[in-house]
Protein backbone atom coordinates (compact mmCIF):
# COMPACT_ATOMS: atom_id res chain seq x y z
CA UNK A 1 0.00 0.00 0.00
CA UNK A 2 2.75 2.42 1.01
CA UNK A 3 4.73 1.68 -2.14
CA UNK A 4 1.71 2.35 -4.35
CA UNK A 5 1.17 5.72 -2.65
CA UNK A 6 4.82 6.65 -3.18
CA UNK A 7 4.59 5.55 -6.79
CA UNK A 8 1.43 7.64 -7.27
CA UNK A 9 3.16 10.70 -5.79
CA UNK A 10 6.09 10.17 -8.15
CA UNK A 11 3.77 9.96 -11.15
CA UNK A 12 1.91 13.08 -10.06
CA UNK A 13 5.14 15.02 -9.54
CA UNK A 14 6.48 13.91 -12.92
CA UNK A 15 3.23 14.92 -14.59
CA UNK A 16 3.34 18.38 -13.03
CA UNK A 17 6.92 18.87 -14.19
CA UNK A 18 5.93 17.89 -17.69
CA UNK A 19 2.99 20.30 -17.66
CA UNK A 20 5.14 23.18 -16.40
CA UNK A 21 7.84 22.39 -18.93
CA UNK A 22 5.31 22.16 -21.74
CA UNK A 23 3.73 25.50 -20.79
CA UNK A 24 7.13 27.16 -20.70
CA UNK A 25 8.45 25.72 -23.94
CA UNK A 26 5.09 25.87 -25.70
CA UNK A 27 4.41 29.57 -24.96
CA UNK A 28 3.70 31.22 -28.29
CA UNK A 29 4.28 34.91 -28.90
CA UNK A 30 2.65 36.65 -31.84
CA UNK A 31 5.03 38.78 -33.92
CA UNK A 32 2.94 41.12 -36.08
CA UNK A 33 4.52 42.75 -39.15
CA UNK A 34 3.30 44.47 -42.30
CA UNK A 35 5.19 42.11 -44.60
CA UNK A 36 7.09 38.88 -44.14
CA UNK A 37 10.23 40.40 -45.62
CA UNK A 38 13.84 39.43 -44.97
CA UNK A 39 14.20 41.83 -42.03
CA UNK A 40 11.07 40.49 -40.31
CA UNK A 41 12.15 36.88 -40.77
CA UNK A 42 15.64 37.64 -39.45
CA UNK A 43 14.15 39.43 -36.45
CA UNK A 44 11.94 36.42 -35.71
CA UNK A 45 14.91 34.04 -36.00
CA UNK A 46 17.07 36.20 -33.71
CA UNK A 47 14.33 36.34 -31.06
CA UNK A 48 13.98 32.58 -31.26
CA UNK A 49 17.70 32.06 -30.70
CA UNK A 50 17.76 34.42 -27.73
CA UNK A 51 14.54 33.01 -26.22
CA UNK A 52 14.49 29.22 -26.76
CA UNK A 53 11.63 28.77 -24.25
CA UNK A 54 9.25 30.68 -26.52
CA UNK A 55 7.86 30.12 -29.98
CA UNK A 56 7.57 33.24 -32.14
CA UNK A 57 4.80 33.03 -34.72
CA UNK A 58 5.11 35.57 -37.53
CA UNK A 59 1.80 37.15 -38.61
CA UNK A 60 1.05 39.66 -41.34
CA UNK A 61 -1.85 42.09 -40.96
CA UNK A 62 -4.10 39.82 -43.04
CA UNK A 63 -3.35 36.84 -40.78
CA UNK A 64 -4.19 38.56 -37.49
CA UNK A 65 -7.13 36.93 -35.63
CA UNK A 66 -10.42 38.84 -35.80
CA UNK A 67 -10.58 38.97 -31.98
CA UNK A 68 -7.09 38.96 -30.48
CA UNK A 69 -8.58 38.76 -26.97
CA UNK A 70 -9.91 35.27 -27.68
CA UNK A 71 -6.67 34.03 -29.22
CA UNK A 72 -4.60 31.51 -27.21
CA UNK A 73 -1.63 33.79 -27.89
CA UNK A 74 -1.50 36.21 -24.95
CA UNK A 75 1.64 38.18 -25.84
CA UNK A 76 1.86 40.22 -29.04
CA UNK A 77 4.84 42.18 -30.35
CA UNK A 78 4.04 44.67 -33.11
CA UNK A 79 6.82 45.95 -35.36
CA UNK A 80 5.78 49.45 -36.36
CA UNK A 81 2.82 51.78 -35.85
CA UNK A 82 0.49 50.17 -38.40
CA UNK A 83 0.78 46.64 -36.94
CA UNK A 84 0.32 48.06 -33.44
CA UNK A 85 -2.80 49.96 -34.50
CA UNK A 86 -4.14 46.76 -36.08
CA UNK A 87 -3.67 44.60 -32.98
CA UNK A 88 -5.16 47.30 -30.72
CA UNK A 89 -8.18 47.47 -33.00
CA UNK A 90 -8.71 43.71 -32.62
CA UNK A 91 -8.84 43.81 -28.82
CA UNK A 92 -12.31 43.89 -27.29
CA UNK A 93 -13.20 45.55 -23.98
CA UNK A 94 -13.98 42.32 -22.12
CA UNK A 95 -12.09 41.37 -18.92
CA UNK A 96 -10.12 38.78 -20.91
CA UNK A 97 -8.43 41.56 -22.89
CA UNK A 98 -6.47 42.63 -19.79
CA UNK A 99 -4.64 39.30 -19.91
CA UNK A 100 -3.18 40.14 -23.34
CA UNK A 101 0.24 41.82 -23.31
CA UNK A 102 1.03 44.10 -26.25
CA UNK A 103 4.44 45.58 -26.99
CA UNK A 104 5.15 48.05 -29.78
CA UNK A 105 8.62 48.33 -31.32
CA UNK A 106 10.18 50.96 -33.62
CA UNK A 107 7.37 53.47 -33.05
CA UNK A 108 7.74 57.25 -32.75
CA UNK A 109 6.24 59.20 -29.86
CA UNK A 110 3.76 61.01 -32.15
CA UNK A 111 2.27 57.68 -33.20
CA UNK A 112 1.97 56.71 -29.53
CA UNK A 113 -0.19 59.76 -28.77
CA UNK A 114 -2.47 59.05 -31.72
CA UNK A 115 -2.91 55.40 -30.72
CA UNK A 116 -3.68 56.35 -27.11
CA UNK A 117 -6.42 58.69 -28.34
CA UNK A 118 -7.85 56.05 -30.67
CA UNK A 119 -7.76 53.22 -28.10
CA UNK A 120 -7.97 54.87 -24.66
CA UNK A 121 -9.19 51.72 -22.90
CA UNK A 122 -6.60 49.30 -24.28
CA UNK A 123 -3.35 48.81 -22.37
CA UNK A 124 -0.15 48.53 -24.36
CA UNK A 125 3.57 49.18 -23.92
CA UNK A 126 6.14 50.86 -26.13
CA UNK A 127 9.89 50.32 -26.22
CA UNK A 128 11.51 53.75 -26.43
CA UNK A 129 14.75 53.56 -28.43
CA UNK A 130 15.49 57.29 -28.42
CA UNK A 131 18.95 58.15 -27.03
CA UNK A 132 18.94 59.08 -23.36
CA UNK A 133 20.08 62.64 -22.70
CA UNK A 134 22.53 61.51 -20.02
CA UNK A 135 24.18 59.10 -22.45
CA UNK A 136 24.60 61.90 -24.99
CA UNK A 137 26.08 64.27 -22.41
CA UNK A 138 28.47 61.61 -21.11
CA UNK A 139 29.52 60.94 -24.70
CA UNK A 140 30.26 64.64 -25.23
CA UNK A 141 32.42 64.68 -22.11
CA UNK A 142 34.38 61.67 -23.39
CA UNK A 143 34.86 62.95 -26.93
CA UNK A 144 37.13 65.85 -26.05
CA UNK A 145 38.34 67.57 -22.87
CA UNK A 146 38.18 70.86 -24.78
CA UNK A 147 34.38 70.78 -24.79
CA UNK A 148 33.29 72.92 -21.86
CA UNK A 149 29.99 74.29 -23.13
CA UNK A 150 27.24 73.05 -25.44
CA UNK A 151 24.52 74.71 -27.49
CA UNK A 152 21.03 73.25 -27.39
CA UNK A 153 18.87 74.46 -30.25
CA UNK A 154 15.22 73.65 -29.71
CA UNK A 155 11.71 74.29 -30.93
CA UNK A 156 8.72 74.94 -28.71
CA UNK A 157 8.08 71.17 -28.77
CA UNK A 158 11.13 70.40 -26.64
CA UNK A 159 11.04 73.20 -24.08
CA UNK A 160 10.31 70.69 -21.32
CA UNK A 161 13.68 69.00 -21.87
CA UNK A 162 15.74 72.11 -21.15
CA UNK A 163 15.63 71.93 -17.36
CA UNK A 164 16.58 68.24 -17.42
CA UNK A 165 19.48 68.93 -19.78
CA UNK A 166 20.77 71.79 -17.64
CA UNK A 167 20.67 69.69 -14.48
CA UNK A 168 22.33 66.67 -16.12
CA UNK A 169 25.01 68.85 -17.71
CA UNK A 170 26.16 70.01 -14.27
CA UNK A 171 27.22 66.43 -13.52
CA UNK A 172 29.67 66.63 -16.42
CA UNK A 173 30.78 70.23 -15.83
CA UNK A 174 29.18 71.39 -19.05
CA UNK A 175 27.64 74.81 -19.51
CA UNK A 176 24.42 74.89 -21.55
CA UNK A 177 23.52 77.70 -23.97
CA UNK A 178 19.98 77.41 -25.30
CA UNK A 179 18.18 79.09 -28.18
CA UNK A 180 14.79 78.54 -29.74
CA UNK A 181 14.75 77.97 -33.51
CA UNK A 182 11.62 78.97 -35.37
CA UNK A 183 13.02 78.35 -38.85
CA UNK A 184 15.77 75.69 -39.03
CA UNK A 185 16.82 76.97 -42.46
CA UNK A 186 17.07 80.60 -41.36
CA UNK A 187 18.66 81.06 -37.94
CA UNK A 188 18.19 84.24 -35.95
CA UNK A 189 20.89 86.09 -34.02
CA UNK A 190 20.16 84.30 -30.74
CA UNK A 191 20.76 80.90 -32.34
CA UNK A 192 24.00 82.02 -33.99
CA UNK A 193 25.17 83.51 -30.69
CA UNK A 194 24.45 80.27 -28.78
CA UNK A 195 26.52 78.28 -31.27
CA UNK A 196 29.37 80.82 -31.28
CA UNK A 197 29.61 80.74 -27.47
CA UNK A 198 29.64 76.93 -27.32
CA UNK A 199 32.20 74.24 -28.11
CA UNK A 200 29.71 71.69 -29.45
CA UNK A 201 26.01 71.28 -30.25
CA UNK A 202 23.75 68.69 -28.65
CA UNK A 203 21.10 67.61 -31.14
CA UNK A 204 17.73 66.82 -29.60
CA UNK A 205 15.18 64.30 -30.81
CA UNK A 206 13.12 67.22 -32.12
CA UNK A 207 11.84 66.64 -35.64
CA UNK A 208 10.75 70.26 -35.96
CA UNK A 209 14.47 71.08 -36.22
CA UNK A 210 16.33 67.90 -37.11
CA UNK A 211 14.78 66.17 -40.11
CA UNK A 212 15.65 65.02 -43.62
CA UNK A 213 14.88 68.47 -45.06
CA UNK A 214 17.02 70.51 -42.67
CA UNK A 215 19.93 68.28 -41.63
CA UNK A 216 22.22 69.08 -44.56
CA UNK A 217 21.85 72.83 -44.01
CA UNK A 218 22.39 72.48 -40.24
CA UNK A 219 25.50 70.31 -40.65
CA UNK A 220 27.04 72.67 -43.21
CA UNK A 221 26.45 75.67 -40.96
CA UNK A 222 27.97 73.95 -37.94
CA UNK A 223 30.90 72.58 -39.94
CA UNK A 224 31.77 76.09 -41.18
CA UNK A 225 31.64 77.26 -37.56
CA UNK A 226 33.89 74.29 -36.51
CA UNK A 227 31.24 73.10 -34.06
CA UNK A 228 30.64 69.33 -33.81
CA UNK A 229 27.08 68.02 -33.65
CA UNK A 230 26.43 65.17 -31.24
CA UNK A 231 23.19 63.32 -31.95
CA UNK A 232 20.31 63.27 -32.21
CA UNK A 233 20.65 59.67 -33.45
CA UNK A 234 22.75 57.23 -35.46
CA UNK A 235 21.27 58.32 -38.78
CA UNK A 236 22.69 61.81 -38.33
CA UNK A 237 26.17 60.42 -37.69
CA UNK A 238 26.12 58.92 -41.17
CA UNK A 239 25.06 62.34 -42.49
CA UNK A 240 27.91 64.17 -40.77
CA UNK A 241 27.31 64.48 -37.02
CA UNK A 242 30.38 63.47 -35.01
CA UNK A 243 28.78 60.87 -32.73
CA UNK A 244 25.64 59.67 -31.02
CA UNK A 245 24.46 56.93 -28.72
CA UNK A 246 21.69 54.80 -30.20
CA UNK A 247 19.56 51.70 -29.70
CA UNK A 248 19.17 49.69 -32.89
CA UNK A 249 17.93 46.24 -33.80
CA UNK A 250 20.48 44.35 -31.67
CA UNK A 251 19.74 46.49 -28.64
CA UNK A 252 16.01 46.04 -29.22
CA UNK A 253 16.45 42.26 -29.29
CA UNK A 254 18.33 42.44 -25.99
CA UNK A 255 15.61 44.54 -24.38
CA UNK A 256 12.77 42.30 -25.58
CA UNK A 257 14.65 39.26 -24.24
CA UNK A 258 14.97 40.94 -20.84
CA UNK A 259 11.26 41.80 -20.82
CA UNK A 260 10.20 38.26 -21.69
CA UNK A 261 12.39 36.79 -18.95
CA UNK A 262 10.87 39.05 -16.30
CA UNK A 263 7.63 38.48 -14.42
CA UNK A 264 7.23 42.18 -13.68
CA UNK A 265 4.34 44.06 -15.35
CA UNK A 266 5.38 46.07 -18.39
CA UNK A 267 5.09 49.86 -17.98
CA UNK A 268 3.53 51.98 -20.73
CA UNK A 269 6.91 53.38 -21.78
CA UNK A 270 9.96 51.14 -21.52
CA UNK A 271 13.22 53.03 -21.99
CA UNK A 272 15.75 50.83 -23.73
CA UNK A 273 18.73 50.54 -21.38
CA UNK A 274 20.80 48.76 -24.04
CA UNK A 275 22.72 51.09 -26.34
CA UNK A 276 25.78 51.49 -28.50
CA UNK A 277 27.73 54.45 -29.87
CA UNK A 278 28.22 55.48 -33.50
CA UNK A 279 31.14 57.72 -34.50
CA UNK A 280 31.99 59.50 -37.73
CA UNK A 281 35.76 59.41 -37.35
CA UNK A 282 36.38 61.34 -40.57
CA UNK A 283 34.28 64.30 -39.48
CA UNK A 284 35.76 64.09 -35.97
CA UNK A 285 39.33 64.33 -37.32
CA UNK A 286 38.41 67.29 -39.53
CA UNK A 287 37.18 69.08 -36.38
CA UNK A 288 40.36 68.17 -34.44
CA UNK A 289 38.62 65.60 -32.26
CA UNK A 290 40.90 62.58 -31.93
CA UNK A 291 39.07 59.44 -30.83
CA UNK A 292 41.61 56.75 -30.02
CA UNK A 293 39.23 53.80 -29.74
CA UNK A 294 35.68 54.44 -31.04
CA UNK A 295 34.64 50.84 -30.31
CA UNK A 296 35.18 51.30 -26.57
CA UNK A 297 33.16 54.52 -26.26
CA UNK A 298 29.90 52.77 -25.36
CA UNK A 299 31.53 51.00 -22.41
CA UNK A 300 33.13 54.25 -21.27
CA UNK A 301 29.74 55.97 -21.39
CA UNK A 302 28.25 53.18 -19.27
CA UNK A 303 31.00 53.59 -16.70
CA UNK A 304 30.61 57.37 -16.61
CA UNK A 305 26.84 57.40 -16.08
CA UNK A 306 26.94 54.96 -13.15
Amino acid sequence: MESSIIQHVKYTFTFLLLVISFQSIGSTIGLLVEDKNTQAIQFQAALGQLNPNFTFQLYTLEQLPVDVSLSPTKTWIALGAKPLAMVLGRINSSPSSSKTRILGLFIRSKAKSKLENLYPNIQFSLLDNSPKLEHQLALIKLLSPQIKSIAVLHSQNSVNNLLEITELAKKYDLKVNTAVIRDPLNWDMASLKAVKESDAVLGLNDTAIYNATTIRSILMRLYRASRPLIGPDKGYVRAGAVASSYSGVNETLQSVTQLLSSNEPWPEIIHNQNFNVAVNTQVARSLNINIADPSSLANKVRELVK
